[in-house]
């Protein structure tokens, strides 16, 4: 069960970090280009998290769903069902899902102000 739990706190750890901007990454280049193109990078980069995780998401569901339906249980002396780690997945990534899906909306409503720049602040 530690191990389950253990991917779910990495799934929903990363979706905090989208959320706080805090994942690591190198813009050497994109910091070079002007600011709709890397709005339109950054944009680009969200609807491709978007679907990775909506993937994810839909085939932990599936994984889930097989589980459920052939009564997979953990092979230990508890003997969990196996449902409720392989159902942490799907619940992480749709977390990661919405967070990609929110960031690529706020990236399109900044299109309209080119002056703006990903990560960039208002004051």
């Amino acid at each position: 069960m530690n191990s389950f739990l253990l991917v779910f706190l990495a799934v929903i750890g990363a979706a905090e970090a989208q959320k706080q901007d805090a994942h690591i990454r190198i813009t050497f280049f994109v910091d070079k280009m002007p600011a709709r193109v890397r709005l339109a990078i950054a944009f680009v980069g969200f609807l491709i998290g978007v679907v990775f995780c909506a993937i994810m998401t839909w085939r932990g569901i599936l994984l889930a769903a097989d589980a459920y339906e052939y009564g997979e249980r953990v092979s230990s002396a508890l003997g969990t069902p196996m449902v409720f780690p392989y159902g942490l997945l799907p619940a992480g990534f749709g977390a990661l899902t919405l967070q990609f899906l929110i960031n690529a909306v706020q990236t399109a409503l900044e299109w309209g102000q080119p002056d703006r720049a990903p990560g960039s602040s208002d004051g």
